[in-house]
């Protein structure tokens, strides 16, 4: 199963509906796949009506003429460690052919057969976990997730908080949040786009009605005009920025 592929169909064409019996246009959204079954579920829009299709070998063909020479568009091709990889940050360990990974079970953590969970791809190939598996890296991976609960010599128990447990907002944070979300969509509504400098660490806001493109660099064209200096900064002090490759966010919690 380690070297096993399973091939995706990401390109939009035309695909021959088998129901209606005529050659209709094909837009990717996203696809879930499991590996073990050999299976892909897509989720694509078909003669401009939302559908989901079931198969593992789609033809998905350029052009009429090339659905009439049977010349059907190539797949993306992806292993079990890469799919791994992109939607966990890790890649399982193997065991006689069969991937493991560590999941929360009553209690405790365990190490378990991963080869039967599904992952999803969308349009800009960012890959989402399997919604009814909670999988982990490592033995104390999972109590970063999880509660520990200790029962100690004179009877009292004690539940040892998870870093995910000490990181969940209140009612007051939940608040403001669905608050923040909000403004955000009406920002939208109006035509705004926020933008983020990471070098000072500064968010600002831009209307667009009178902008015909935003570029966040120099591309040497001389219809070009730095906006810097002209647009509107929202007082942020509690936006912090990282760079996930040097580790994301790392947090030193309370005793």
């Amino acid at each position: 199963m380690k070297n096993q592929t399973i091939k995706i169909q990401k390109n939009d064409g035309y695909v021959f509906n088998t129901v209606s019996k005529q050659l209709e246009k094909y837009e990717f959204i996203s696809c879930k796949f499991n590996f073990i079954k050999n299976e892909i579920q897509y989720k694509c829009r078909l003669g401009g009506v939302e559908k989901i299709i079931e198969d593992n070998n789609l033809k998905v063909y350029a052009s009429e003429s090339d659905y009439k020479k049977d010349t059907p568009l190539g797949f993306c091709e992806r292993f079990f460690n890469d799919a791994m990889h992109c939607a966990y940050g890790f890649t399982p360990q193997w065991n006689d052919g069969k991937p493991y990974a560590w999941e929360y079970k009553n209690g405790d953590a365990a190490q378990v057969d991963i080869s039967d969970i599904t992952f999803s791809t969308n349009n800009n190939w960012e890959f989402g976990k399997d919604d009814s598996r909670q999988i982990y890296e490592s033995h104390s991976r999972v109590f970063c997730f999880h509660d520990l609960i200790v029962k100690e010599g004179d009877g009292s128990i004690k539940v040892r908080k998870s870093p995910a447990s000490r990181l969940l907002p209140n009612d007051e944070q939940k608040a403001l949040i669905e608050e923040l979300q909000s403004v955000l969509q009406k920002l939208t509504s109006a035509d705004m786009k926020l933008m983020y400098n990471t070098d000072n660490v500064k968010l600002y806001a831009v209307p667009m009605g009178g902008i015909q493109d935003l570029k966040t660099w120099d591309d040497g064209e001389e219809e070009n005009i730095q906006i810097q200096d002209m647009i509107t900064e929202i007082k942020s002090e509690g936006v912090l920025s990282y760079i996930p490759d040097d580790g994301g966010p790392l947090a030193i919690f309370k005793e």
